[in-house]
């Protein structure tokens, strides 16, 4: 599972961002927010930042 939203929030918040079932999806959802967002992956014990997307690129979060 991974949860997208705006990079400025910072911290995942559960009730705002989108969640998507693949990387394909998630890549999609981030672009249709128009703004620089991060992608989060659903850990085991808790959420990490997976990968950031702007308008020019996607990038490692790690």
């Amino acid at each position: 599972m991974y949860a997208i939203q705006p990079k400025a929030w910072d911290r995942v918040d559960p009730h705002g961002c989108d969640y998507a079932t693949n990387m394909t999806d998630a890549y999609d959802y981030a672009r249709q927010w128009n703004e620089d967002c991060t992608i989060w992956k659903e850990g085991t014990k808790a959420w990490m930042k997976w990968m950031y997307v702007t308008d020019e690129q996607v990038s490692s979060a790690g």
